[in-house]
């Protein structure tokens, strides 16, 4: 898989920003697909990284040699609320509800119009979810008519009012997940910290230690961050 970097000027104000930096970016020169989401490599665990960044070659994507700058290389500076490493980032916001309302936030459908962006066309798919480890949440979104996908994710762990881990996306989506290994793409953690009575909400995403380190920076340098600070600030304002 080889993820272009974010456009610059996506952000807040732009219609293209969401949690999955820009899907439209990702171009690897493979097969396509569903509704024009070009498909991402998967890792292949079996038969070890080389297969992998071989297959990429072989497809057309560029082999990335993408790092992520640190503050004295001129980064960005990090938002308060915000931790970041090689393989995830950190954000943590102060909501104004006890723990079992925002933890239904992010489980009940009818509560999950938060996840979407305002600027963008919002479908009429129902959002389906399955709040049960291996169960999945499923949420189509549409950027423009060419460009509609499924996100998402599958529990892997949840501990009401307290704590859910997900693999983000959705098989046939984006980002692709394979059931049979999802720890080839993102993984997300929320924890729900009642503060008197309001809420602690932590939001890591992490790339396993088993992808190869450059596909693990490039996913982090694509602007994921930002779109995901983006969402979560739209919660903040809901709950």
């Amino acid at each position: 898989m080889a993820l272009e970097p974010l456009r610059p000027g996506l952000g807040r104000a732009d219609a293209s920003a969401h949690p999955h930096g820009d899907p439209r970016g990702t171009r690897c020169g493979g097969g396509r697909g569903r509704r024009g989401i070009r498909r991402h490599d998967r890792v292949d665990r079996r038969r070890g990284r080389a297969r992998r960044v071989e297959r990429g070659r072989r497809l057309g994507c560029a082999v990335p040699a993408v790092r992520l700058a640190s503050p004295a290389e001129g980064a960005a500076p990090r938002e308060k609320g915000t931790a970041v490493t090689d393989r995830s980032f950190s954000l943590t916001r102060i909501l104004d509800a006890p723990p079992s309302h925002v933890f239904r936030a992010w489980t009940d459908p009818a509560r999950l119009g938060w996840f979407f962006n305002p600027h963008q066309p919002i479908p009429n798919d129902p959002i389906e979810v399955d709040p049960s480890v291996g169960g999945t949440w499923r949420q189509r979104m549409v950027v423009e008519d060419a460009t509609v996908y499924t996100t998402g994710g599958i529990y892997r762990e949840i501990v009401p009012d307290e704590r859910l881990v997900f693999a983000w996306g959705a098989v046939d989506g984006w980002p692709e997940l394979d059931p049979d290994d999802l720890d080839a793409g993102p993984n997300v953690t929320v924890t729900f910290t009642p503060v008197g009575e309001a809420t602690r909400m932590t939001v890591t995403v992490t790339v396993a230690d088993s992808v190869p380190d450059p596909f693990a920076q490039e996913w982090l340098a694509r602007g994921i961050r930002e779109g995901w600070s983006d969402t979560i600030d739209r919660l903040v304002d809901v709950v």
